[in-house]
């Protein structure tokens, strides 16, 4: 208890020390505290729910002064799961997708990416790109990759990404032995964290992403931006970033022979790939950072300002 209210006047001292005016919570999980500290200088806090509710939150939350959420899965489950009322966000819930600046998605040199991997162009390259962690599902990626390298020979997967923990560093173990068990070591490279992903998709066919949650999935707003087929689970925020008007294939329950029948279905027509390709560009210009973050910035006057008639 002493620890935590350390913890609390020592934020509460920094707000005041640099004269803030607002403060904006990026995720939601310590809001008690922030909400604690706020409430001693006087300042409105905005708490920002990117990650989906899994628990009831603390009802702390009911305490600050906006809550932005990223999709309407999101809001539902703050709801249902998270145990807020309706009445306890009356007029203080906005949601605001994620965004992205598109631009270093629209052109990168495919063939130098795939002569890079060690692949040419006329393999069919399968890719995902998330933290290495169970939740993300790349190992239900490598069985369906054992389905689609059987109908496929030309095929070839790309995992892209890397642990941030050691339970992570043990599943990416478990995911390279996985590789040999299925005999697919000469047709999975694992590139580990990368900072050139927009090189990286422009190599791409196909974009599967099998997660088993997903609050909206940003990543998918880059493989549409790259006009990438998308083959994505069907949970959660996922089918609001891609849509059901055909940017992506949704597949629920997940499973690796469903994901497999939407890869292939993808790798063996250019033009429905084609057409999912452009549908998906299209889609992505929603998600151009610039509005988004001008949405945003309206948020934040508007709490002020009603934080300012309050006082």
């Amino acid at each position: 208890m002493l620890r935590r209210m350390i913890r609390i006047f020592r934020l509460a001292w920094i707000i005041w020390k640099n004269n803030i005016r607002l403060v904006h919570l990026n995720l939601h999980f310590e809001a008690s505290l922030v909400v604690a500290a706020c409430a001693i200088t006087c300042v409105p806090l905005i708490v920002h729910v990117r990650n989906m509710v899994t628990e009831p939150v603390d009802s702390s939350l009911r305490k600050s002064d906006g809550i932005i959420v990223i999709s309407k899965a999101v809001s539902d489950a703050l709801f249902s799961v998270g145990k807020l009322t309706p009445a306890d966000v009356a007029g203080r819930l906005w949601l605001v997708p994620d965004g992205r600046e598109l631009s270093p998605y629209r052109d990168g040199d495919r063939l130098q990416v795939r002569r890079e991997l060690g692949w040419d162009q006329g393999e069919k390259i399968v890719g995902m790109v998330a933290r290495i962690t169970p939740m993300k599902g790349q190992e239900i990626f490598l069985q369906m990759a054992a389905f689609v390298a059987k109908a496929l020979p030309e095929a070839r997967f790309l995992l892209v990404g890397g642990p941030f923990d050691d339970h992570g560093a043990e599943y990416l173990r478990n995911l390279q032995q996985l590789v040999s068990n299925l005999g697919l070591s000469d047709r999975v490279v694992f590139t580990g964290y990368r900072e050139d992903v927009p090189r990286l998709l422009s190599a791409l066919d196909c974009f599967v992403h099998p997660s088993r949650r997903g609050a909206f999935v940003s990543v998918l707003i880059e493989a549409m931006a790259s006009r990438i087929p998308i083959v994505a689970s069907d949970v959660d925020g996922i089918p609001e970033c891609v849509g059901r008007d055909g940017a992506a294939a949704l597949v629920y329950p997940i499973t690796p022979e469903g994901f497999a029948e939407a890869t292939l279905k993808i790798l063996q027509d250019k033009q429905i790939a084609a057409n999912m390709g452009r549908i998906g560009r299209l889609r992505a210009q929603r998600y151009e950072i610039t509005g988004l973050a001008r949405e945003t910035e309206n948020i934040f006057d508007t709490v002020r300002n009603r934080f300012r008639t309050f006082l």
